[in-house]
């Protein structure tokens, strides 16, 4: 009896054994899923070079701007889940993936923004924008110095210009524009770590390194040229004093003195900084945005600091990858 009992139990644990073997491995993923993902979303050494190409080419042809992708490439075929703001150039998107989808697994997951209903608030410029007189007055508000010195320990008085709807128009568009500027920006900074990792990939073939550093260099031009409207425009948001005098500002070690994929990293942290910045200039969390805020160590200056670090970026890149 106690043998057969023994053997039993043994024949009842080699079974539990067997069962939670079968269940780990219902758990591991497929070995084409298990892969590891390119690295920050791209391409990685084992990706086709067909997939790496088409992926150089999205970025390329400006498609980053209008869709928020991201990548996921995995063995013979990527996934590639997006945010798309205009739908045009998501249509341009499929159409160069479709030469591909015979060869090649390719996933797309697409969600587009809910239309925006427009509201009484919408219709008005925030307070932000409002209560700025000396974006007001460069906007054409005759009333705005005055409004600007008023004494206001004294009784608060109606404001002449509520009414004006071409100034409110005005400044609603300064805010869209700014805003529109800003995103495009810190979404050009965003792609430049990728970029330029793969263009020093000694792995890729010189055709892609040389077509990952040219797009590399656009992105930090586009960047530059955004960056330097911005700063434009901001100078009119601000006391005339708050904006002279400002000297060339540096990064700290120019890009060339450093890991050049450091530099961009830095370059698109900045951005990433002045472009949070800006959202809370324009929509702040409280109910108006402090001169301050722009002042501390001074928006005006982050946004040349970062154009300065994009230059440097440019002339690194330039001498690391050769064409």
């Amino acid at each position: 009896m106690g043998i057969a009992a023994g053997k039993r139990n043994m024949g009842m644990r080699l079974l539990f054994l067997l069962f939670l073997l079968g269940a780990l491995s219902l758990a591991k993923p497929p070995a084409r899923i298990a892969e590891a993902a390119g690295p920050q979303g791209r391409p990685a050494r084992e990706t086709p070079r067909a997939l790496a190409e088409v992926w150089l080419r999205f970025h390329a042809a400006d498609l980053c701007q209008d869709i928020d992708a991201t990548f996921a490439f995995q063995g013979d075929g990527m996934e590639v889940r997006s945010l798309v703001r205009q739908e045009r150039s998501y249509q341009r998107f499929q159409q160069m993936l479709e030469p591909l989808r015979s060869s090649f697994m390719i996933e797309l997951y697409a969600t587009r923004p809910p239309a925006e209903k427009e509201s009484d608030e919408k219709k008005n410029p925030p307070p932000s924008l409002w209560q700025n007189y000396e974006l007001r007055s460069y906007l054409g508000d005759p009333f705005a110095r005055e409004r600007q010195h008023m004494d206001f320990e004294a009784p608060p008085q109606s404001d002449p210009s509520v009414g004006d709807r071409l100034l409110k128009s005005r400044l609603m568009a300064f805010g869209d524009q700014m805003l529109d500027w800003s995103g495009k920006m810190e979404r050009y900074a965003a792609d430049l770590p990728a970029l330029v990792s793969m263009a020093l990939e000694t792995f890729w073939p010189r055709e892609l390194r040389l077509l990952a550093a040219s797009v590399c260099k656009a992105h930090s031009q586009k960047l530059q040229k955004y960056a330097e409207r911005l700063d434009r425009n901001l100078i009119h948001a601000l006391p005339k004093s708050s904006g002279k005098n400002r000297g060339p500002l540096r990064s700290g070690k120019p890009a060339a003195e450093k890991s050049i994929v450091k530099a961009a990293e830095d370059i698109s942290a900045a951005a990433q900084n002045a472009a949070r910045r800006i959202r809370n200039f324009i929509y702040p969390e409280h109910y108006t945005v402090d001169l301050d805020e722009l002042r501390r160590s001074s928006l005006l200056d982050s946004l040349r600091e970062l154009r300065s670090m994009s230059a440097d970026f440019h002339k690194a890149l330039g001498k690391t990858v050769r064409e």
